[in-house]
């Protein structure tokens, strides 16, 4: 038995073994060796110190921030590099797809480059290995975005939609408690499709067989309805044996006097002439050259005619007609083909549904205040606009939506503390800004973060990959 060596010595075979066992580890390329040392390193530091706090969790925090705004090694940097670099072209393409493809493929270029540069040597394996951490992080962050922009459709989508329901059904039971409509539109569903209906909606007109508007047809029915109770009033004075006839205005029987329905035929046709009429332009009326203001005049003189024939009927047919033209002037001021406030709102297509667009309501309301008064009545009108959130207060601002209101909060579209706030201080009534969007930029920005996310995966998983990943053989002993 061999006696003990003094502490601190060591028997020969074992120091030749020991030699024996040592490995010797392979240079580094000056290149990648001097980027990590003079570059990544120091600007790492920088970074995590700017970022950092002085307690353990800020310092923590910093240098986790400083790990992923920095690129640690030169596979990194090419990443890095070649996804920054290929931002702009890419948000140049029209398809998202190539505009995604350009991306990750620039990614994993740039990936295969750095790796190539960090070994110092042209090897396929080692270009393999840095294209596929460069299209594994491209995907990732592209995977991130479709993601984001997704659910940030399904949101904007859904809020927009019940923003529609709310604003159509609040604008029907404005219209429905107009006084001069005397609801005529009262069985309009309050829904944009039942609005969509009474602008876009046809039927067959039963005296012309022409198609009008739903809304139109409604509007002719209530007409009817007031012509033949006037009919009927003035049969009845007929009967008593008083005579009344009407001043006729058409062009073949200028200042005579004919039967009610003749008359009141060519008092509207008349007064729809006069209205698309110039004041100082020349029209040829009755058979004379007149100006327009002429012809309106003349209009306003045929109607007081009118008027005081009826009046010696009954003063309920004076009344019944006054309802009359007062409806059908406030129905034609909400569905008018050109002139109409509701056609407006159906400029915008969806695919999935009907669109009502509330915006150019607003906007539309808020012009011309005094032409929309005078044709839907001070009531009519301003029961509307509160429909369509305007007020004195707000009329001429960007953005009228109350801060606290249903509206305000389903545009915020996320539920977080002062959404909604930020909304009306910021957005317009509809749907201008987007707070989820992803621009091409942003997405440029996701696909480097997954980058670095893996690289810093791939530098905590790397090493206990290499210590435990013989031990999932089997037989494998610790």
């Amino acid at each position: 038995m061999a006696e003990p060596l003094p502490p601190g010595l060591v028997p020969l075979e074992d120091a030749i073994s020991g030699q024996a066992g040592l490995t010797v580890q392979p240079r580094r390329p000056v290149v990648s060796q001097a980027y990590e040392d003079y570059v990544a390193s120091p600007l790492t530091k920088i970074v995590s110190t700017v970022l950092g706090g002085p307690s353990a969790f800020g310092q923590t925090m910093g240098g986790l921030a400083g790990r992923m705004l920095v690129p640690q090694n030169t596979t990194e940097l090419g990443i890095a590099a070649a996804t920054l670099g290929a931002g702009p072209v890419a948000s140049k393409m029209a398809s998202p797809i190539a505009r995604g493809a350009t991306r990750v493929g620039a990614a994993a270029l740039g990936g295969a480059a750095g790796a190539l540069a960090g070994e110092g040597e042209l090897s396929l394996g080692t270009a393999a290995k840095g294209a596929g951490q460069g299209a594994a992080a491209g995907l990732t962050g592209e995977a991130i975005g479709a993601g984001v922009n997704f659910l940030r459709k399904v949101g904007m989508d859904r809020a927009a939609a019940k923003m529609d329901k709310i604003g159509a059904a609040e604008v029907v039971q404005a219209f429905k408690q107009n006084p001069k409509l005397k609801g005529v539109f009262n069985d309009v569903p309050p829904t944009p499709e039942g609005i969509e209906n009474l602008v876009n909606g046809y039927v067959k007109n039963p005296k012309t067989g022409r198609s009008v508007s739903v809304g139109e047809a409604k509007l002719g029915a209530f007409m009817d309805q007031a012509d033949a109770k006037i009919g009927s009033l003035i049969e009845q004075k007929a009967q008593q044996g008083t005579k009344i006839q009407f001043p006729l205005l058409g062009a073949d029987r200028p200042g005579q006097h004919g039967q009610w329905q003749e008359a009141r035929d060519q008092l509207t046709a008349f007064g729809s002439a006069v209205k698309r009429m110039h004041p100082h332009k020349e029209y040829k009326v009755l058979g004379e050259n007149i100006t327009g203001a002429q012809a309106k005049q003349l209009y306003a003189e045929s109607l007081r005619a009118f008027q005081s024939q009826l009046s010696l009927i009954h003063p309920e047919a004076v009344t019944t007609f006054n309802d009359s033209r007062g409806a059908y002037e406030a129905g034609m001021a909400l569905i008018g083909e050109k002139s109409g406030l509701l056609p407006k709102a159906f400029g915008k297509k969806v695919h999935t549904r009907t669109a009502f667009n509330q915006d150019a309501l607003q906007g539309a309301l808020a012009k011309n205040r005094k032409d929309w008064v005078n044709r839907m009545g001070e009531e009519g009108y301003w029961s509307l606009a509160k429909a369509l959130r305007l007020s004195p207060e707000t009329m001429g601002r960007k953005d009228v939506m109350s801060p606290t209101g249903k509206a305000a909060a389903l545009a915020g579209v996320l539920p977080l503390p002062g959404a909604a706030y930020a909304r009306f201080q910021l957005g317009s009534p509809g749907f201008v800004g987007n707070p989820l969007a992803i621009s091409p930029g942003q997405q440029t920005g996701l696909n480097f973060g997954a980058s670095q996310g893996i690289g810093a995966g791939l530098d905590l998983v790397g090493p206990m990959a290499q210590q435990y990943g013989p031990l999932m053989f089997p037989g494998a002993k610790p």
